[in-house]
């Protein structure tokens, strides 16, 4: 399954960076979702992506749109990488990568490395963005953030 633009994000329930359960179709509620997977924690361009994140949190608060990093590291590790960046969004543990794989992010750098994949969902769940690049971080977050303003 690969996703695109006007297709509808699938449901899953993934563990949070306090081991909780988040499902996305209790959480959609009335508000927009910045959904990104990204390879690992605590590796250069993955920092810099979540801080790109957390300094512009506040513009996506802005537009009711709230943020959730993805990756296959374990809640342990997402809770020390949250902590340590001082992150104000959620962190979900795709453990064994079994989402990633469900929705076909490919893998990047020769196969080697999981990609890094960017959705803004609307808040019935359809996507309204996607942007995949694992070399440049920021234009996940200015290409979703103006994606926002154009609709609002």
């Amino acid at each position: 399954m690969n996703l695109d633009i006007g297709d509808i994000f699938p449901d899953f329930t993934l563990k949070d960076e306090n081991n909780n359960d988040f499902t996305l179709s209790e959480n959609l509620n009335d508000q927009h979702f910045v959904v990104y997977f990204y390879p690992k924690d605590e590796t250069p361009g993955c920092v810099k992506q979540a801080c790109h994140f957390r300094d512009s949190y506040e513009e996506f608060l802005k537009f009711n749109c709230k943020v959730i990093g993805v990756s296959g590291d374990s809640v342990e590790s997402h809770l020390n990488f949250k902590n340590k960046n001082n992150l104000p969004f959620t962190l979900l543990s795709d453990n064994k990568n079994i989402l990633r794989n469900k929705i076909g992010i490919p893998n990047d750098f020769l196969g080697l490395v999981p990609g890094r994949q960017t959705f803004l969902l609307k808040k019935t769940g359809e996507i309204i963005f996607t942007f995949h690049s694992s070399i440049n971080m920021k234009r996940h977050i200015d290409e979703a953030l103006s994606t926002l303003k154009k609709m609002s």
